[in-house]
């Protein structure tokens, strides 16, 4: 007699369908896990560019030799020129709104 194989069903054993679950959690985790790592690395990169950024030097590096130099007393403020003093005054003028701003947001946190 003819029999339908595609009629037939095929029952799976116990450890077989376990194999099979644990297979596709597994995989789950780790298409997850591989999400995190891609989101740790752009939001460790954005971190660093945004450290990098507030370090760097945006002022003339001349006049921040020259004002290392003045406070170290190895330059004297008489021999300076009027722009010296200028660009020395906006760095000084820039540190102490910085310091200003700083000292508002710690009292209002406290």
């Amino acid at each position: 007699m003819y029999n339908n194989k595609s009629l037939t069903v095929v029952k799976e054993n116990f450890f077989k369908r376990f194999l099979n679950k644990m297979k596709s959690l597994f995989k789950k985790e780790e298409i997850k896990e591989e999400a995190d790592t891609d989101n740790y690395k752009s939001e460790t990169m954005s971190r660093k560019r945004d450290f990098f950024d507030s370090i760097r030097v945006k002022e003339n590096s001349e006049i921040i030799y020259l004002k290392i130099k003045l406070e170290n007393g190895e330059v004297k403020a008489i021999d300076l020129t009027d722009e010296q003093i200028d660009e020395l005054q906006k760095i000084y003028d820039k540190e102490i709104e910085e310091k200003k701003n700083k000292i508002i947001k710690l009292k209002n946190i406290a």
